[in-house]
C-alpha cells in the first residue's frame, strides 16, 4: 500500500473508531459486565498491518450493522455498545489488546476480524472467562477448536475445492502456489496440492513470504522458471495488491491464469480489473448477489458512507457477526454470555452472504461465488450453495 494509501485508511480508520463510540477508559478491577440492557462488544481487528485494507471495510461493515440493529431492536429490548481495538495484524498485539478488553473493558462477546494466530491469542482470554469469540472474518485455516469459539469464515473444503475444480475444468493442468508464510498459508498450500492431484493437475513448485512482504521479485523468478499455467496465491491483504501489480506487469506473466481464495472485493478494487485479467476468485460474498439480505447491506454501507463505503466481503462478514449475535440472543432470549456460547451452536441467518447456520458445529455452513476477471470487471461463472465445512481439526466440526 502506497504512503498516501495506508493515511487515508489510517484517517478512515479512526474515523470509524470514533463512530462506534468507543470508550478508551480503563475499567477497575471491582467493574462488573454491562447490564441486561446493555451489551457491550469487543471488536478486535487489524486496522494497521497488513489487514488495514480490509478491516476498515469490516469496520465499517460492523458500525452499520451496530446501528441498524440498535435502531429496529434486533436484538429485542437489548442495546449493542461496541468496544474497538486494533490487533496490528499481530497474535503479540492481540494478546494485549484481548486481555484489556476482557479484564478491564469487560465486553460480554468477541467479534474478531483476525489471523489463526490472532484468533488463538485472544482465546487465551475469551475462553477462560466463557465469553464467545465469534469469528467474523472471509476465511480462516479451520485449526481451531475451542467450545467458546465461532467461525463464520470459510475453511479449506469450502474455499479451495471449488476454485481448483473450477480451474481444472478450464484447463489449468501445471499449478505453482505462492502463499504468506503462516499457519493458513502452509495449510491451504497443502489442501491446493491435494485437490489438484485428486483432479489430475500437477503443483510444479511453490513458495512462501512473510507476512508484510513487498516484494516478490524472488517469487516471479521461480514462477517463470517453473513455467505453470496456472498461479494460485494464498497471500493476506496489502501483500496480495503488491504481488498482483508486480507479477501482472512483468512480461514473463503472460499467458499465465490466477487463482485466489483470500482476495476481497477490497483487495480487488486495490489491485484493479485490467491486472485482473484471467483471474479465477473464490468467496463467500459476491456484491452482484440479488438477495434480499444483500440489498439491505449495501443499502445501508451507502446511506451511511456514501462514496467513501467499502463495500466488500469483510463488510459482509462483520455485519454478520453482530446480526447473527443478535438473531441468537433475540431468539434464545438471554445476554448471558455463557448461555450464549451453548445457543450459537443452532444459530442461523440470511443476510448478505446468504443463508448462514452452524447446525450444531463451530463453523459455518454458506455459499460459494465463483468469479472471473475479463479485464474491466468480474463476473460470478460459479456457485455452491450451502457448502458444509470440513476444518482441519476434525475434532472440532
Amino acid at each position: 500500500m502506497s504512503g498516501g494509501a495506508g493515511l487515508r485508511s489510517a484517517r478512515l480508520a479512526l474515523a470509524i473508531v470514533l463512530a462506534l463510540g468507543v470508550a478508551a477508559a480503563s475499567a477497575s478491577a471491582a467493574s462488573v459486565r454491562s447490564s441486561t440492557t446493555t451489551f457491550k462488544i469487543g471488536w478486535l481487528s487489524g486496522l494497521t498491518g497488513s489487514q488495514a485494507t480490509n478491516s476498515v471495510s469490516a469496520s465499517q461493515g460492523l458500525a452499520v450493522a451496530i446501528q441498524m440493529i440498535n435502531k429496529t431492536k434486533a436484538a429485542g429490548d437489548v442495546r449493542f455498545s461496541v468496544v474497538t481495538a486494533d490487533d496490528a495484524a499481530t497474535p503479540t498485539v492481540a494478546s494485549q489488546r484481548c486481555n484489556k478488553l476482557v479484564n478491564q473493558d469487560h465486553v460480554d462477546a468477541l467479534l474478531g476480524f483476525e489471523s489463526t494466530p490472532s484468533q488463538q491469542a485472544c482465546l487465551q482470554y475469551t475462553a477462560p472467562a466463557k465469553i464467545p469469540y465469534i469469528l467474523a472474518q472471509t476465511s480462516t485455516s479451520g485449526a481451531i477448536c475451542d467450545p467458546t469459539y465461532y467461525a463464520l469464515a470459510t475453511v479449506g473444503n469450502q474455499q479451495v475445492n471449488p476454485l481448483v475444480d473450477y480451474l481444472v475444468r478450464k484447463g489449468s493442468k501445471k499449478i505453482y502456489i505462492v502463499a504468506s508464510d503462516f499457519s493458513s498459508g502452509h495449510i491451504g498450500t497443502g489442501q491446493v496440492t491435494d485437490r489438484a492431484t485428486a483432479k489430475g493437475a500437477t503443483i510444479v513448485g511453490n513458495s512462501y513470504e512473510p507476512i508484510g512482504t513487498t516484494d516478490f521479485t524472488s517469487d516471479i523468478s521461480k514462477i517463470a522458471a517453473a513455467k505453470p499455467d496456472t498461479v494460485v496465491d494464498i497471500l493476506v491483504g496489502s501483500d496480495e495488491v503488491a504481488f498482483y501489480k508486480q507479477f501482472r506487469t512483468d512480461p514473463r506473466s503472460s499467458g499465465m491464469k490466477t487463482g485466489s481464495f483470500l482476495m476481497d472485493d477490497g483487495i480487488a478494487e486495490a489491485i484493479g480489473a485490467k491486472l485482473l485479467k484471467d483471474t479465477v476468485v473464490s468467496a463467500s460474498y459476491s456484491l452482484a448477489s440479488a438477495g434480499k439480505g444483500n440489498k439491505q447491506f449495501v443499502a445501508a454501507m451507502k446511506a451511511r458512507y456514501h462514496g467513501k463505503a467499502l463495500v466488500s466481503g469483510a463488510a459482509a462478514a462483520a455485519w454478520d457477526g453482530a446480526w447473527m449475535l443478535a438473531k441468537t440472543m433475540k431468539r434464545a432470549n438471554t445476554t448471558s454470555p455463557a448461555k450464549l456460547i451453548d445457543a450459537l451452536a443452532q444459530g442461523h441467518y440470511s443476510g448478505p452472504r446468504g443463508d448462514l447456520s452452524f447446525k450444531g458445529k463451530h463453523y459455518v455452513s454458506l455459499t460459494m461465488f465463483i468469479t472471473s476477471y475479463n479485464g474491466t470487471k468480474g463476473t460470478v461463472v460459479g456457485k455452491y450453495r450451502r457448502m458444509v465445512p470440513q476444518p482441519v481439526n476434525k475434532a472440532c466440526q
